[in-house]
């Protein structure tokens, strides 16, 4: 005998979702996770110190 509890689990769900992973807030605006998480790549910096800067450094260039 299988039991599953994802019926009520999505019952049970306090954001309801407009489907293709948008989600209603609390103050009523959709939200999409997608967004949210461009905007922080976005706001991550990806400049790294050179490996090869200290070799710059001792070759004099």
């Amino acid at each position: 005998m299988t039991f599953s509890i994802a019926p009520l689990l999505k019952r049970q769900s306090p954001s309801p979702s407009y489907g293709h992973g948008w989600i209603m807030g609390d103050d009523g605006k959709r939200w999409h996770p997608c967004n949210d998480q461009k905007a922080l790549l976005r706001g991550l910096s990806t400049n790294r110190p050179s490996r090869f800067k200290p070799f710059r450094i001792l070759l004099g260039k």
